[in-house]
């Protein structure tokens, strides 16, 4: 079967780890790279991702990839909040100390958006929306999408980049068909985790230096927009936070929210306004798992494997 389209390069997942390879391969001259991933947008809303801590290396990479012509050190410096330390408390006692200072606090976007305006800005490669990888063969060297309209569609690349996240199905694909090359093992975290927002500069005494975590599953952090993240977890087998995977907004999943951040936190409470215990209800819920491969490159690495689909721990700290 003839391919739809033939590339140098074939990137699938259009992530931190998808946007920072298409920057990589325009740097060493690369100028057929094209991008797919599965989304019809990337993500734009500041309500649909969440809180990470960028630490020194990414902060490098980020001007390593995209250069001081296009960000500067100062930039990446203003894209964030320091993280002076990560405070863990059991109620209201401090039980545990991490020191940092130069973790910068911000979003998963807020790195996305940036990676994705320097590919634009220097025309680093072609960008494919709602492209949904469903399929590879090594051997003809294409990978397989379906699109909007139902149909498939296939690329042939002389190089193909697998970055679609920890549930790559190409990447297990090829595992079944090269296991003297690939193998794969994971451990689910077996946890569930949606964020709450609130108005910007709320009153608090929470010191905005500083990230807390509460033991029980409430990590709380302040982003430069102003806005505070509380980010709950439920984990599988508690039966007191199962209403976290729910969609509505009954009254008796709110009043269970508000108990669950009361019991832990209460200082967070009057934080929040009162719609947000609704809007809750309609976010996103993150999940993942720990991942382990046996080698980077498959199929005479033809195929070669980045980020969280090559390598994930927990907690997330983009080891990827």
């Amino acid at each position: 079967m003839m391919a739809d389209l033939k590339v140098a390069v074939c990137i699938v997942g259009a992530g931190p780890a998808g946007l920072g390879a298409a920057l990589a391969f325009h740097q060493t001259g690369h100028t057929d790279v094209h991008v797919f991933d599965s989304r019809e947008v990337l993500e734009t809303d500041p309500e649909e991702t969440y809180p990470i801590g960028l630490n020194v290396r990414g902060q490098h990479c980020l001007l390593q990839l995209c250069g001081e012509d296009f960000i500067t050190a100062s930039q990446v410096r203003a894209m964030g909040l320091p993280v002076q330390r990560w405070k863990i408390c059991v109620g209201k006692l401090n039980v545990a100390n991490v020191y940092s200072g130069k973790v910068l606090g911000m979003t998963r976007m807020d790195v996305v958006q940036t990676l994705l305006r320097c590919v634009q800005d220097r025309h680093a490669a072609t960008l494919h929306y709602a492209h949904k990888a469903v399929g590879v063969d090594p051997k003809a060297k294409t990978v397989t999408f379906t699109t909007d309209s139902g149909k498939p569609f296939t690329v042939e690349a002389d190089r193909l980049i697998i970055a679609d996240g920890y549930r790559s199905k190409l990447r297990d694909d090829l595992a079944r068909e090269h296991p003297s090359e690939l193998s794969v093992s994971q451990w689910t975290w077996n946890n569930w985790f949606r964020v709450m927002w609130t108005a910007p500069n709320p009153t608090t005494e929470l010191d905005p230096g500083i990230h807390y975590i509460f033991s029980g599953g409430l990590y709380v952090a302040k982003l430069p927009s102003g806005r505070w993240t509380i980010s709950t977890c439920h984990r599988e087998g508690s039966a007191e936070t199962e209403f976290m995977l729910s969609d509505e907004p009954t009254r008796e999943n709110v009043a269970k929210l508000k108990a669950y951040i009361s019991k832990l936190a209460r200082v967070v409470l009057p934080m929040l306004e009162e719609e947000e215990f609704v809007r809750y209800f309609s976010r996103r819920i993150f999940t993942g798992a720990v991942t382990r491969v046996t080698g980077l490159g498959v199929a005479n690495s033809w195929a070669i494997l980045m980020g969280d689909a090559a390598h994930s721990v927990y907690p997330a700290t983009g080891e990827g």
